[in-house]
Formats: C-alpha cells, sequence, structure tokens
C-alpha cells in the first residue's frame, strides 16, 4: 500500500504539472489574438498610421477624431485592458510577461490620456495636424493610378478632418482646456503658408507635376484635374477655416499661464506625464530635483576640465572661447564629415561602458 500511494502522489503531481502546463500554454496562446486585434484596431482608427507601418488597405482615409470617436476608442481601450488582465501573467513566459507588461502600459497610457482629456487640445506650437498635412506626399505611396485617387481621397476628407478637430477644440474651450496664448503667438503662419489662390501653388499639388511612367496621359490630365479641385474645395477652405476658427474662438480663450496646474485636474495631468515619459514612479519634484543635480554635477566636470586646460578666464569666457575660437570650426564638407566620424567612433567606443550591453536575441 505505501508504495501505491506513492505512485499515486508521483501521478498526481504529474497529472497537476502538466495541467499548469496546458494552463500556461492557453495563456500564452490568448495573448497573440488579443495584440493582433488591438493592432489592427489601431491601424483601422489611424489611416495615417497605418500607411506609415506599410499596410496600405486604408490609404483613401483619414482618421476621424470627433468626441465621439475619442468615447469609442477610450471604450475598446478599456476593454483591450480587462481582457488582458483575465489572462495569469504568472503563467507566462519571460518574453510574454515582457509583452504582456508593456502591452498593458500602452493601453493604461492612453486611457490616462483619455480621462486627463488631452485629445481636446490636439495641437502645439510646433505640431499638430495642420502643420503635418502637407507632409502627406512624402508619407504617401504613390506608385500606380489608385495610389493617386487614394491620395486625392485624402485631399477630400481634409476639411473635416478640420471640423473634427474643431470639434475637440470648442470641447476644450468648454472644458478650460486650452492651450498658453504664449504657444499661439505666431499661429498664422503655417496656415497662411496653405491658403493658396491658386491649387498649384499648394505643396499637396507637387506628387501631380511628376508622375510614374506607368500612368498614362489620360490619367495624368485626370488626376492633376482631381487633385486641383481637392485642393481648391477641401484644403484650402478647410485651412481658412482653421485660421477663422483660431482667430475668432479660440486665441480669445487661450490660457495666461503655461503650467499645467493652470487646467482642470492639472497636478495630477502633470504627474501622469511624468510617469509616462519617464516609465518611472516619480513625483514631478524628484524628477526637478535630479536634473538640478545633474546640472551640478555637469558644470563641476565642467570646471575641472578648464582647470586642466589651464584657460585663463571664468566660466563665460571659456564658453566664448568655444563658440568662437577657429580651431573649433572646419572650412570644408569633408573635413566636417572627418571630424564627425571620429567622435562617432569614439562614441562606439564609449557607450557600452555607459550603458552595458544587450543580450543577443536569437533569429
Amino acid at each position: 500500500m505505501p508504495l501505491l500511494k506513492h505512485s499515486l502522489g508521483w501521478l498526481l503531481l504529474a497529472v497537476l504539472l502538466v495541467s499548469a502546463a496546458a494552463a500556461a500554454e492557453q495563456d500564452g496562446r490568448q495573448l497573440r489574438p488579443l495584440f493582433d486585434e488591438a493592432w489592427e484596431f489601431d491601424l483601422q482608427e489611424d489611416p495615417l498610421f497605418a500607411s506609415q507601418a506599410g499596410d496600405h488597405r486604408h490609404d483613401d482615409r483619414l482618421p476621424r477624431v470627433t468626441l465621439a470617436d475619442y468615447r469609442r476608442r477610450l471604450e475598446k481601450e478599456r476593454e483591450f485592458l480587462e481582457r488582458l488582465r483575465q489572462i495569469d501573467r504568472s503563467r507566462l513566459s519571460s518574453q510574454e510577461q515582457t509583452s504582456y507588461d508593456i502591452f498593458a502600459r500602452l493601453r493604461q497610457n492612453q486611457i490616462k490620456e483619455y480621462e486627463f482629456q488631452s485629445h481636446l487640445t490636439p495641437i502645439t506650437n510646433r505640431s499638430g495636424f495642420h502643420i503635418e498635412f502637407p507632409e502627406l506626399p512624402k508619407n504617401s505611396r504613390l506608385n500606380d493610378a489608385k495610389d493617386y485617387e487614394n491620395y486625392v481621397s485624402r485631399l477630400r476628407a481634409f476639411e473635416q478632418f478640420v471640423d473634427d478637430h474643431i470639434e475637440l477644440m470648442r470641447a476644450g474651450i468648454q472644458a478650460g482646456i486650452v492651450l498658453p496664448a504664449v504657444s499661439l503667438a505666431d499661429y498664422q503662419r503655417p496656415l497662411e503658408a496653405q491658403i493658396v489662390d491658386d491649387a498649384e501653388q499648394s505643396l499637396l499639388y507637387e506628387p501631380f507635376r511628376k508622375f510614374p511612367a506607368s500612368i498614362s496621359s489620360a490619367d495624368r490630365q485626370r488626376l492633376q484635374q482631381a487633385g486641383r479641385a481637392a485642393i481648391s474645395e477641401s484644403v484650402v477652405p478647410g485651412y481658412r477655416k482653421f485660421f477663422d476658427f483660431l482667430r475668432d474662438e479660440y486665441v480669445p480663450h487661450a490660457r495666461d499661464q503655461i503650467a499645467a496646474a493652470a487646467l482642470p485636474k492639472g497636478r495630477e495631468f502633470y504627474r501622469h506625464r511624468v510617469r509616462r515619459f519617464t516609465t518611472l514612479d516619480v513625483t514631478p519634484q524628484a524628477v526637478h530635483e535630479t536634473g538640478l543635480a545633474e546640472v551640478a554635477r555637469i558644470r563641476k566636470e565642467m570646471q575641472e576640465v578648464i582647470a586642466h586646460t589651464g584657460f585663463e578666464g571664468d566660466f563665460a569666457a571659456f564658453v566664448e572661447f568655444l563658440r568662437s575660437d577657429p580651431q573649433f570650426y572646419v572650412e570644408t564638407p569633408e573635413a566636417l564629415l572627418r571630424a564627425v566620424s571620429l567622435v562617432l567612433k569614439r562614441m562606439d567606443g564609449s557607450l557600452p561602458k555607459l550603458f552595458g550591453t544587450l543580450p543577443r536575441t536569437p533569429y
């Protein structure tokens, strides 16, 4: 009987191990469909991103960014995160756990961004749809007539794209979530550059000046006409509409302070942004103190360098010396290339000392 009990014990252990392995394998298998579905969702929701990622199924569309669209996306993000939490992380392999954690962090950050309503300020003084859209030719596949038709469709969709952004920013005005006035001081320039009297003056007309050889003469004329019409009837009116909105509605409501604390829940939002961009659960004050300490450390090292060189003069004089002395400048492009190449080679040898080496991943 003792031998039988011992055998039954091992049998039970074996069954438990097999069951645990099967459960772990099942948990691992659940990750891939979730990741694939989330990736597909992102591609469909942002056709511009899809195009840049090499997926050209949606090349004829622009993203929709209405308030309703953001609410719908928020619910989907929450659904993805909840489905992830149903998977037992402890049963996953080390690599799967890393993927799990990255996916969770990305979705949590997106949900927080939505909850803090950062989408109500979709532009800055340096970026935004109105600044990025003229780059569309560089980010579009233009190999055949169908690609050009997709491109024209996106030009046609621009005015709706503007309307969507205006809806967001009007909601931002109502919620007190607006840009600082100082960041809007020169808002006119990028807009005025796109408000042209002649469609062919637009940067967005560039693809119609030179076609691939495979496109026939008849198609070229047809596409040029469609491009001019789309620019005149959608792009230029869209930019003019956005210009008027900023001038008449948005800029007058811009906030005087630049600090995030001036926003509703601004301090909480700032702390969220610190966590998002540092990936660390630290306070803004801790980041500030780290910055001050680093400035002091670097300044001390610079003073040591000045002393080592035997330079006679204070810190400001040494900085001016570095900026103005001819020995620190090159006279030809070739000399610049040699100097930069030497610096890069020195960096190649030194960076592993600072950051260590990454483990090799077998293909």
